[in-house]
């Protein structure tokens, strides 16, 4: 097993003008990241969890809390899968976002060696967002597949 933690200080000093009223905030608090990950000669997992402090696009400042957990396995010389799991929160730091939000994703995907150096990857996405909202905003969710090629310039199984 290999692992890391981080703590560190946060201050945000932020502007927002929701109905034309402009509001300034600041906050202040600790952020924190810690994982782990664990490697054998076929396989990956980690799990990482981490609090920090976002921009929005509305100019607001988010606290973002995040886990993911991860894991990768050879399937052969050429053939790599990965399933990834994620949820995160966004809240609102100050009062004047009407709605925190809630993700839940889950990715499958698969990697096939090319050349030494080039793979061909896919991926399958879907993303849930369930929205604590004032304004009427409803929940969404969404999917995805990603077709793709990669470089790995150091030739590492991945």
């Amino acid at each position: 097993w290999k692992g890391y933690i981080g703590a560190g200080y946060r201050k945000s000093n932020f502007k927002n003008a929701p109905g034309g009223n402009i509001v300034r905030d600041d906050d202040t608090g600790a952020s924190y990241e810690l994982g782990a990950t664990r490697e054998s000669e076929l396989s990956t997992f980690s799990f990482d969890l981490t609090n920090t402090l976002e921009p929005s696009a509305d100019g607001d400042v988010n606290e973002r809390t995040e886990v993911n957990l991860a894991y990768r396995r050879a399937i052969s010389d050429r053939l790599n899968s990965q399933i990834d799991l994620d949820w995160f929160e966004d809240e609102a730091v100050n009062n004047s976002l009407d709605a925190d939000r809630e993700y839940w994703t889950v990715s499958l995907g698969a990697d096939y060696r090319l050349t030494r150096n080039w793979y061909l990857t896919g991926l399958a996405r879907y993303r849930d967002q369930e929205i604590d909202s004032t304004s009427g905003t409803d929940d969404a969710d969404s999917s995805a597949v990603l077709i793709g090629v990669r470089y790995n310039g150091d030739n590492k199984r991945l």
